[in-house]
């Protein structure tokens, strides 16, 4: 087994090989969001609510991984996110690249993340900080998930079913190891997982009702996702430890697991 295949087995270890992935890269972006003023506290809920990774930026996540110990955080792999841009920048679709593989491997991480906003001018330029990224990482046996997004100039994303799934055939072809995509249906998610070398994971989107959101989870799933990719929906939660609950049965295949809603359950609600 390749150190590689190690990594994403750590990413993929719950049964059927499924994910439930955590980002909390999205003050970089939208600036102050609810529910990441204490990443330490995000962090420590989706290590002890089941999660495996985390995706964030180097200063945010290291430090939040430094002040939680290594018995805690080794439950998680760590999923450095390279690149970036602001909300406040006049190309805010522009995510260019703000750190390297080499950064990622001396913080210890078990992957790296790219986004990529096809459609956009700067298309590109995104393409090619992507191919970058595979072909460093390549070197070190590190898997690159690839955020792709359909989008235009103003961010807003686009879920024409052709359109989302050429974008994720795109981050495959040029080498993503996994794809992080936004749901476009049921329908779109089945023709995606069966022409797309890669694993998908699904993003939770915006904060939701709780019911209509895992309805979209469970509907993704089915459709052959590998996996989940939810922030908002977890830590702008009143209760994040029992979506993560909810969320973790769902993966394994066992709804009716058990709910834990303990005080550490709201753990970064009271911190």
């Amino acid at each position: 087994m390749t150190g590689k295949a190690r990594r994403l087995h750590r990413l993929f270890r719950l049964p059927g090989s499924r994910a439930l992935v955590i980002p909390i890269d999205h003050v970089v972006s939208m600036g102050a969001v609810d529910g990441l003023d204490d990443l330490s506290a995000v962090v420590r809920c989706a290590a002890e609510g089941g999660a495996t990774a985390v995706i964030g930026h180097r200063g945010g996540l290291g430090q939040a991984f430094d002040r939680l110990g290594m018995p805690l955080v080794e439950r998680l792999a760590l999923v450095l996110q390279l690149s970036g841009a602001t909300n406040l920048s006049p190309e805010p679709t522009r995510h260019r690249l703000i750190c390297s593989v080499d950064e990622a491997v001396r913080s210890g991480a078990d992957a790296v993340s790219v986004q990529v906003n096809f459609g956009c001018r700067r298309e590109t330029e995104m393409l090619g900080g992507l191919a970058r990224v595979v072909r460093d990482a390549e070197r070190v046996c590190l898997p690159v998930i690839v955020m792709a997004y359909v989008r235009d100039e103003r961010g807003t994303i686009d879920l024409t079913p052709e359109r989302v799934v050429h974008a994720a055939r795109v981050a495959a072809e040029l080498g993503a190891d996994a794809i992080k995509v936004p749901f476009a249906g049921a329908e779109t998610i089945d023709w995606m997982t069966r022409i797309v070398p890669a694993p998908v994971l699904v993003a939770g989107g915006g904060k939701d009702n709780h019911a209509t959101f895992m309805a979209v989870c469970r509907e993704a799933l089915a459709a052959g996702a590998r996996g989940l990719c939810v922030g908002r929906n977890v830590f702008q939660s009143s209760d994040p430890m029992a979506v993560l609950a909810d969320l973790h049965a769902m993966l394994c295949g066992d709804e009716a697991g058990t709910r834990v809603t303990s005080a550490v359950g709201r753990c970064w609600k009271d911190a």
